[in-house]
């Protein structure tokens, strides 16, 4: 006679109990506690996220913020479809990832002008480090430009200049104001 009926149960009664004699196992597990779940990993939603912030705080970096806009898009869609641990982080890591991708295609669209003018423009910045008193004094008492600099009043880098700062003369003068700036903060 089994226990059932010892307690006055008959085998039908039993929920655990097949005709075969075999007993069902429960979602409990031997000590009557629930199974304790799967821990679902976050790392690939907090990669995600903090990819995203990143690549939106540093957004005037175009190649390292590129990079990182592209790594918060993978992490976190590789987070959602895997159905890992932490969905809200994926998505928040997903969207300021398309955030920092648009910024990132923004400014490459704005700045394709200059791009062929790369070389130019380093060799005249390099220039402008090295002479630079002599020019701010020029500039300053004769509001004239240097001969060097006369490439970026005309043609497509004078377009540039003239649709983003109203001219290379006014972008200048905002230079050389924020040059002397710096240079007092440094000096």
């Amino acid at each position: 006679m089994d226990e059932f009926q010892n307690q006055g149960m008959n085998q039908n009664q039993n929920p655990y109990y097949s005709n075969s004699g075999a007993y069902y196992q429960n979602e409990y597990n031997q000590y009557g506690q629930q199974p304790i779940p799967e821990k679902k990993s976050k790392a690939f939603s907090v990669m995600s996220m903090i990819f995203g912030i990143i690549c939106v705080v540093c957004c005037v970096c175009v190649g390292f913020s590129l990079i990182l806009a592209l790594l918060a898009l993978v992490f976190g869609i590789l987070a959602v479809v895997g159905k890992k641990g932490g969905k809200g982080m994926a998505i928040s890591g997903i969207i300021l990832g398309i955030v920092g991708l648009l910024i990132q295609i923004v400014i490459l669209v704005r700045m394709w002008p200059l791009f062929p003018y790369m070389g130019d423009i380093y060799s005249d910045m390099q220039y402008f480090v090295e002479n630079d008193n002599e020019i701010i004094e020029e500039f300053e008492e004769s509001g004239e430009l240097p001969d060097r600099f006369d490439k970026y009043e005309e043609g497509e880098l004078g377009e540039f200049f003239d649709e983003t700062y109203g001219g290379f003369d006014v972008f200048f003068d905002d230079f050389i104001d924020g040059y002397l700036e710096g240079r007092g903060t440094y000096n």
